[in-house]
């Protein structure tokens, strides 16, 4: 009798579980449509007072980035900045301009979608402060992956 009771409890509770195979095949379709692209975030830059502009989306040169950027390196150990190699990679930068707010930035997903790079990130906005900042994202791609590029807030 417990074994019958065991069985007939094993049995809803797995029939419960089951997902239409419709919802499932739909599911793996858009999955497959975006195909993740591997990315390295880059750190210890700062943009200089002198830009007024938003930085661009992209930067493909050395010349380009040293416009915009300045090194923010300090004798702490992890505070090297990161190096870019512009022959065989380049930047996509996320600008979000001036702030009081205490932001951070979190790169989530590169993915290519048809012609598409879309750059999937998560915003944390804080408590004002007493002081302007001008957060930004910043990581590096190979130049093997080429597309319009494309910014989504999670």
């Amino acid at each position: 009798m417990k074994q019958q009771i065991f069985i007939a409890l094993f049995l809803t509770l797995t029939a419960c579980n089951t997902v239409p195979k419709s919802d499932k095949t739909e599911k793996m379709t858009t999955e497959q449509q975006a195909t993740d692209i591997p990315f390295a975030t880059v750190e210890n830059y700062f943009i200089l007072n002198t830009v007024t502009a938003k930085v661009p989306l992209k930067i493909s040169s050395q010349e380009e980035f040293d416009t915009y950027f300045g090194t923010a390196a300090t004798m702490a150990p992890k505070s090297k900045p990161t190096t870019i190699d512009f022959s065989k990679e380049y930047a996509i930068v996320i600008d979000l301009g001036d702030t009081q707010n205490k932001t951070d930035i979190e790169a989530l997903r590169l993915s290519r979608k048809d012609d598409n790079l879309i750059l999937t990130y998560n915003l944390k906005q804080g408590d004002n402060q007493m002081f302007t900042t001008r957060p930004f994202l910043m990581i590096r791609v190979s130049n093997s992956y080429t597309g319009n590029i494309q910014i989504s807030r999670q």
